[in-house]
Order: structure tokens, then sequence, then C-alpha cells
């Protein structure tokens, strides 16, 4: 009588990074793409020690935000109403990368992922305070006057929404879940931002923790904040005010709840864009970059023809490329006798692979590492490689 045995297929990968010569200016941050596998992946090889990460599936899934302030292994959902941090997301943020866990906002098996890791450092300063019970207070360690600042807190309660605020409107901050505005949540100033105690909606609650990034307009002229007035919806239309090629531009109408803002990363191809909701890629939004800006369609979140629109624009970054070391076009796994499991597996080509770590379960949660395989390191031709387990677990 044969018996049933949970397989599940890992692997211990190391990520290959191709990297032209490297030059920070003002602005340290970078951006790009991945896969996602289903089961927790470490990445790495983006080229400096990330102090927060942002990551959204092009797939109907919430963007995903954390920073090194916050506890370890937690993350914010950025555009869900009254929610407290959450787990398994962005698992921590690494010297050289990130690691994502198994949640499909951030590691569906085959789902295309896109990320921006930022330093905290020149013109992005990221921290944390304390609410103040709106009592109101001065958040003066980013040392400049933000051109664009992002804020969320711990707790589930909607003064901890991620938020986004500009200088082209400094009198509103738009919340990522739906447009909505608030005219008195924060303010700048030349050292950064006060929430002013104003009203009960300031991100100032009394013992809720915030977590802040702040990007400065300053000598490296990386980011530009600005608007355009209302006017017909015409497609492809060109906002030449930032004056820069951008690889990060975000989209947001005056009009209060009028729809969540739009952004578009340099990692994205053709017309398309991002809401921060549980939303897949979209068209008619930010369409393109071009030399001088950026073009946009027809949709109202970007081009509203009754009201005007704010944007910030951001460039510097660097896009590096990841490749995963292993093609792998085969793997199987059988019982033999009643007595042992026969794995097999085939990998078309391997750059600079390590090793294959075998892993068994008896639950489907809890694994045990019950063999090391020794990788090729480099190859491009066809191998197969073979193993037993041969002191299988009775049941199921």
């Amino acid at each position: 009588m044969s018996k049933s045995i949970l397989i599940k297929k890992t692997f211990i990968l190391s990520i290959l990074l191709v990297l032209s010569q490297l030059t920070f200016g003002q602005f340290t941050y970078a951006y790009g793409s991945y896969s996602g596998s289903g089961s927790n992946t470490s990445l790495t090889g983006i080229g400096f020690s990330p102090d927060a990460i942002m990551i959204k599936s092009e797939g109907a899934y919430e963007a995903i935000f954390s920073t090194r302030d916050m506890p370890s292994g937690y993350s914010k959902r950025m555009a869900t109403s009254a929610t407290a941090l959450v787990t398994s997301q962005i698992i921590s943020l690494d010297s050289d990368g990130f690691t994502v866990g198994d949640q499909d906002e951030t590691n569906k098996d085959g789902e295309t992922y896109h990320w921006m890791a930022f330093k905290s450092e020149g013109d992005i300063h990221i921290g944390t305070y304390t609410g103040n019970n709106h009592g109101g207070q001065n958040i003066s360690a980013p040392g400049f006057n933000p051109e664009m600042t992002w804020i969320c807190g711990d707790e589930a309660h909607i003064t901890a929404d991620m938020i986004i605020c500009l200088s082209s409107n400094a009198d509103d901050c738009d919340y990522l879940n739906s447009g909505t505005k608030n005219t008195n949540k924060m303010h700048r100033d030349a050292s950064g931002f006060d929430t002013d105690g104003v009203s009960n909606q300031s991100p100032d609650r009394g013992s809720t923790n915030y977590y802040y990034m702040c990007f400065n307009n300053g000598s490296s002229s990386n980011l530009k904040a600005g608007g355009w007035n209302n006017g017909g919806s015409v497609d492809n239309k060109h906002i030449t005010g930032p004056g820069f090629e951008p690889d990060f531009v975000f989209v947001t109408t005056y009009v209060d709840g009028a729809g969540a803002p739009m952004f578009r990363p340099g990692s994205l191809s053709g017309d398309a864009s991002f809401s921060f909701t549980a939303q897949a890629v979209m068209s008619n939004g930010i369409q393109s970059f071009s030399s001088s800006g950026f073009k946009i369609g027809t949709r109202n979140r970007v081009q509203d023809p009754w009201n005007a629109h704010d944007y910030a624009a951001m460039n510097g970054g660097i896009n590096p490329t990841l490749a995963l070391p292993v093609d792998l076009s085969e793997f199987e796994v059988n019982l033999e006798d009643d007595k042992k499991v026969r794995i097999e597996w085939t990998t078309k080509s391997e750059v600079n692979n390590q090793n294959f770590a075998i892993e068994r379960s008896t639950d489907g949660e809890n694994f045990e590492v019950i063999e090391d395989i020794e990788g090729a390191g480099n190859s491009f031709e066809e191998i197969n490689y073979m193993t037993y387990d041969l002191n299988p677990p009775k049941g199921i």
C-alpha cells in the first residue's frame, strides 16, 4: 500500500546582479521588477542597504511599504483604510536588498512585481515619531523643506492610513486608498514638517508610531512637484513641467475623493501605470516618460476635464538587472517500493548557483531540510539531478 507524501520544492538561490558603473547623487534609490515564486525569497544586489521598500504587483494586489524603523518583519498596506501593520509581506531589509515572504501581495508564484528601494541620505530622509494626542509637534530630523512626504502609522485607525503630501498643494494630503484630501494633516516648514495638532485627522494620534519618508528638491534637482490646470481630456497630453526625464511619477487630482492617486515607476513599459489600491496595471493613466516630463491619457484620475491636478516627478535612480541563476525545466517526485522517495530535476542553465536545498513537510507548513545538493556553479547546458529520501515519514 503506497503512502501519500507532501513534497515542497524550494531552492537556495543566489541573485546575479549585472551593473554598469554606479554613481549616486543626492538621491539614492533603485527600482526594478521580479517574478514571484510563492515562497520566501531574498533579492540581493541592488547596490546599497535600503531604508525603505515599496512593492506593487501587476495583478490586482495592493501596494506594500516597509521602512527600517518598522518592527522587524512588518510592513504597511498602502491603500487599505484603518489597517494595522501586517507580516509576511516584506520580511526584512537586508545589507544589499530585501526579502519578501510568501503572500500574494509581494510574492505570488508567476506574478510580476515592481519595487522601489530608498536610502535615507542626502535629499531623502526616512524616520519615525510617536503621536502626541493631536497636541502638535515639529519633525525637524529631515533638515530641509520637503517637496514630497509619505506618512503612515502602525495602528488600525484612519489617522494611520498612508498619505502623500506635495509642496505644489501644501494645504492638502492625499489618502492613497481613495484620493480623499485633508487640509490640515501636516504642514511643511524649513526643517521638515509639523502635525499642528489640528483636528483628530492629523498623523499625531497618541501611542501610534508613525513612519515617514521626506524628499527634498535640493542641489541635485532630482525631484519636481507641480501641477496643471483643468482642460479637455486630450489623449497623450504632454506635461513638461519637470524639465527632465523622470523614472518615477505620482499624479493626483484636486478633487476630494475623485479616485485613488496613480503612479508609474521606471520599470514599467508601454502605456501602463498603477494605483496603490488592489487593482491591476492600468492603461490611459501615466502613459510614458519623455525627455522633459511625462505624458498622460484620458483616465479621470490623471486628467479630469473640470479640475486641476498635482504631480511629483523624480529621477536619478538606478535600474539594476536582476536574473535568477537557475532555469528549471523539470521537477518530479516518485514513491519507490513504499520505502523511499526518488526526487529528480533538470536545469537548462545555472549562473553562480551554489546549491539546492531539499525540504519536506508532513503538514504543509513546517519544513525541514533533508539534503543539500551541490549546484553546477555556472552552466549553460542541460543538467539532470537525482536524490532519494530514504526515510520518508509515515502518513500523508
